[in-house]
C-alpha cells in the first residue's frame, strides 16, 4: 500500500475516531447531567426535609416556653406589677416563677420589655446593652397575645438560645432555653450522624452533637450551602446548612446536618462504572468492524488510484486489476476503464480543436481589421499595431487577441465613466436646485406658521376693555418675535371686583408662549374659583414646578381691586413692581411682596400686600421689556424714565400705554427690540360727592 492509501485511511480513520469521540461526550454530558441532577434532588430532598424537621422541632420546645410565659402573664401580682412599672415587682416575680419551673429552671433566661421596648426585669440581670430579643419590631408587628419563636446569639459569649416571645398588651415578655436539646432532637429525626450550630459568616458557635466537629476544619470554609466529606471511617457524608431566624424574622445562625450518603454514593458509582464498561465495549467493536470494512474498501482503492495516475501520465492502456463489485468501488473500476477508452477519442478532438482555433484566429483577425479600418488617431495606430504583431507570431494568436479585447473594454470603460461622470455632475446640479427650492418652500410654511401662531396668541388677549363709571383700563402686548412669552388679562368677580393679572416668561419665542399661557390659565381659573392673588401664585407654581423638565420659569403679579371701597389685593412672583400714580403727584412703587418666580420650587407660600387706591389714582402694570429696553449706545430705558413719562399721561390710561411705546421705539431708534413689551394701565374715575361719602362709609364699616 502506498503513501496516499495510507494517508487516506488516516483521515478516514481520525475522523471515524473523532466521530466516536463526538458520540461518546454527547452521551457521557447528559449522563452525567442526569447522574448531577439526580445528586442535587437527593440533597435538595435532605435539605427541605431538614427544614421542615427543624421548624416542627423548635414549634414543640418552643411550646413549653409560650405556655410558661402564659402562665406567668395570667398571675394577677405579674399584671399589677406591669401596670405600675414597678421593675423591683417584676424581677420578684421571675425569679419566683424560673424557681417553679422544677428541672428547666437552671438554664432558664427571660426578660420583661414595656412598650417602647426598655428592659423592665430580666433572669439573670443583663449587663449593659444586653437583651435576649431586639423587640424594637415584634412591638411594633406582633398583636396583642401573638407568639413569636426563634434563635437568639449570645453576644457575650457566642452561645445560641431557643427564644419565645410573647406580645402583650402593655410590653414584651421573652423566655429562652439554651439550643442543645433541640439541636439533639433534630439530629435524632433525621438520623443525622451530627449536627452543629455556626454562625451566618461560617464561625463556630461551641454547640453541636458529640463528635460532629472532630476533622470537620473550620466551618467557614465551606463554600456551599450543601458539601460532602469522608467521615473517619470512611463513609460519605453530606453536609446540609439551614438558616435559622430569631423571632423577629432577621437570620441569626446557620445549622449544620452531617447525614449519611454513603449508599446513594455507593449506587451511583456503581452505575457510573457499569454505564462506561457498556459504552467502551460498544465503542471498541464498532471500531474493529469499522476497521475491517475500510480495509476491504480502501485496498482496491488503492490499485485504482494507481491507475489512475497512469491515466494522468498518458498511458492510456494501463490497467486496474480492480474486482468488479456492485458498489462504489466497482462503479470507480468501471469510470477508469471508460476513461481509458475515450483517451484516443480525446486526441482526435484536441486535434479538431487546433484546427477550428486556427480557423476562429483567422476571422477576429478580418473583423480587426475591419474595426482598425474606421477608427482614428491613436487608436487606429493601436489596432494596426496588433494586427502587425497578429500576423508576425500567428502562436501568440490567443494572447494578443485577449490583450486586444482587453484594451478595447477598457477604452469603452473609459468613454462610460466620463459620461457617467458628466451625468453626475448634472445630476447633483438639479439636486441642489431641487433642495433649496424645497428649503425655501419650508422657509415660506414656517413663517406663515409663525404669523398664524402670532396671531392666535394677540387674539388670545383681551382687545376689547371694559366700559365703567368706576374705572378705566387699557392694556397692549408687542412681541420681540412671532410669538412672545408676555401676557396681561382682566377678570371681572362678583362684588364689584376687578381681577388684574401681568406676567413674563424666561425666554422667548414658542415655548416661552407656551409656557406663559399655562401660567395665565391656572391663575385665571384659581381666581376665578375664589383663590387670593398670593393662593393664585402658590397653585400655578406648584403645577408649573412639577412637570417642567424645560427648567423654565416666569413672572407674574396678581391684584383684585374692590371698586366699591378701592382697596387693592396683590401678590407678586418675582415681577416688576407695578408704578402707582397719585393726583397730588406722588408716585409710589408696589414692591412690597415680590418672591420668587413661578416653576421655580414646588410648595412655595407666596406672601399678600393691601394698598388702598383713591379716585383719581392711576395703576401702570408692565413687564421688563418696557425697563430694559436697549438704546444704541447700550443704555436701559428704566424705570425713572417710565415713571417721568407716566406721570405726565396718568389719567388716560390708553394715551398713556400709547405714549410709553412710542418713547421705547424712539429709544431704541433702530436697534431690533430686544424683549418682549406688554403693558396693562388701569385709572380709577373721580367720584362724585355722594359716591365718595359712600365709599367713605363703607371703608369705615370695613374697618
Amino acid at each position: 500500500m502506498n503513501g496516499a492509501g495510507m494517508q487516506l485511511r488516516t483521515q478516514i480513520l481520525l475522523l471515524v475516531s473523532a466521530a466516536l469521540l463526538m458520540v461518546g461526550v454527547s452521551v457521557a454530558v447528559p449522563a452525567w447531567m442526569l447522574l448531577s441532577a439526580q445528586a442535587r434532588l437527593v440533597v435538595e430532598l435532605r435539605s427541605q426535609r431538614q427544614a421542615t424537621e427543624m421548624e416542627r422541632v423548635l414549634d414543640q420546645s418552643a411550646r413549653p416556653l409560650v405556655e410558661a410565659a402564659r402562665d406567668l402573664v395570667a398571675d394577677a401580682a405579674f399584671q399589677d406589677a406591669m401596670a405600675r412599672r414597678d421593675t423591683q415587682a417584676l424581677r420578684g416575680i421571675l425569679t419566683r416563677w424560673r424557681d417553679a419551673q422544677g428541672s428547666r429552671a437552671a438554664n432558664l433566661r427571660a426578660d420583661v420589655k414595656a412598650r417602647g421596648n426598655e428592659v423592665m426585669a430580666a433572669i439573670p440581670a443583663y449587663r449593659a446593652g444586653e437583651q435576649l430579643v431586639r423587640g424594637g419590631s415584634l412591638l411594633r408587628d406582633l398583636p396583642p397575645g401573638g407568639v413569636a419563636r426563634g434563635v437568639m446569639i449570645d453576644e457575650s459569649n457566642g452561645t445560641p438560645w431557643l427564644v419565645a416571645a410573647l406580645r402583650l398588651e402593655n410590653g414584651l415578655i421573652s423566655v429562652a432555653v439554651p439550643f442543645e436539646a433541640p439541636l439533639g432532637q433534630i439530629a435524632a429525626r433525621l438520623g443525622a450522624a451530627g449536627a452543629g450550630l455556626t454562625s451566618l459568616d461560617g464561625q463556630r458557635l461551641g454547640v453541636g452533637t458529640e463528635g460532629f466537629w472532630d476533622g470537620l476544619g473550620q466551618p467557614g470554609r465551606l463554600r456551599a450551602e450543601q458539601a460532602t466529606f469522608r467521615g473517619e471511617a470512611g463513609e460519605r457524608r453530606l453536609m446540609v446548612a439551614t438558616d435559622l431566624a430569631s423571632p423577629a424574622g432577621v437570620p441569626a445562625a446557620r445549622l449544620l446536618v452531617a447525614q449519611d450518603v454513603t449508599t446513594e454514593f455507593q449506587r451511583q458509582d456503581l452505575l457510573t462504572i457499569a454505564s462506561a464498561s457498556i459504552f467502551v465495549g460498544v465503542v471498541l467493536l464498532a471500531a474493529l468492524l469499522l476497521y475491517r470494512r475500510l480495509q476491504d474498501t480502501l485496498d482496491p482503492l488503492t490499485r485504482l488510484s494507481q491507475t489512475l495516475r497512469a491515466l494522468a501520465s498518458g498511458d492510456i492502456f494501463a490497467n486496474a486489476e480492480a474486482p468488479r463489485r456492485k458498489d462504489e468501488v466497482g462503479e470507480i473500476a468501471l469510470a477508469l476503464d471508460a476513461l481509458r477508452d475515450s483517451g484516443l477519442v480525446l486526441d482526435r478532438l484536441k486535434t479538431r480543436e487546433r484546427i477550428s482555433a486556427s480557423r476562429h484566429q483567422v476571422l477576429i483577425g478580418a473583423e480587426l481589421r475591419r474595426l482598425a479600418s474606421v477608427l482614428d488617431g491613436p487608436e487606429r495606430e493601436e489596432a494596426d499595431a496588433m494586427l502587425r504583431r497578429l500576423e508576425q507570431t500567428p502562436d501568440a494568436a490567443s494572447a494578443i487577441l485577449a490583450e486586444a479585447f482587453e484594451r478595447m473594454a477598457a477604452g469603452v470603460l473609459a468613454r462610460h465613466h466620463r459620461l457617467a461622470e458628466l451625468l453626475e455632475e448634472r445630476t447633483r446640479d438639479l439636486d441642489v436646485v431641487r433642495t433649496a427650492l424645497a428649503e425655501r418652500m419650508q422657509l415660506n410654511r414656517m413663517r406663515e406658521e409663525f404669523e398664524l401662531a402670532r396671531n392666535l396668541q394677540l387674539s388670545s388677549l383681551p382687545s376689547t376693555f371694559p366700559e365703567d363709571t368706576a374705572f378705566s383700563l387699557h392694556a397692549a402686548m408687542l412681541p420681540a418675535k412671532e410669538v412672545g412669552g408676555d401676557f396681561y388679562d382682566f377678570l371681572m368677580l362678583e362684588g364689584r371686583r376687578l381681577a388684574i393679572f401681568i406676567g413674563d416668561a424666561s425666554g422667548k419665542g414658542v415655548g416661552a408662549a407656551v409656557f406663559i399661557a399655562m401660567a395665565r390659565s391656572i391663575l385665571r381659573s384659581a381666581i376665578a374659583r375664589g383663590a387670593t392673588p398670593a393662593e393664585a401664585l402658590a397653585q400655578a407654581n406648584d403645577v408649573l414646578s412639577v412637570d417642567n423638565p424645560t427648567m423654565m420659569f416666569a413672572t407674574a403679579f396678581v391684584g383684585i381691586i374692590d371698586l366699591v371701597t378701592g382697596r387693592l389685593s396683590f401678590a407678586n412672583a418675582g415681577h416688576n413692581p407695578p408704578l402707582l400714580l397719585q393726583p397730588d403727584g406722588q408716585r409710589v412703587w408696589l414692591d412690597g411682596t415680590r418672591c420668587i418666580a413661578l416653576g421655580v420650587m414646588e410648595g412655595f407660600d407666596y406672601s399678600a400686600a393691601e394698598v388702598m387706591l383713591r379716585p383719581s389714582d392711576t395703576l401702570l402694570l408692565y413687564t421688563d421689556g418696557v425697563t430694559e429696553a436697549v438704546a444704541p449706545d447700550g443704555g436701559l430705558y428704566g424705570e425713572a424714565r417710565l415713571s417721568e413719562l407716566a406721570a405726565t399721561i396718568r389719567q388716560d390710561p390708553g394715551k398713556l400705554v400709547a405714549a410709553v411705546f412710542a418713547d421705547i421705539a424712539e429709544f431704541e431708534q433702530d436697534e431690533a427690540q430686544a424683549d418682549d413689551i406688554t403693558m396693562l394701565c388701569l385709572s380709577l374715575m373721580p367720584a362724585s360727592p355722594a359716591a365718595q361719602r359712600e365709599a367713605a362709609a363703607t371703608a369705615a364699616g370695613a374697618g
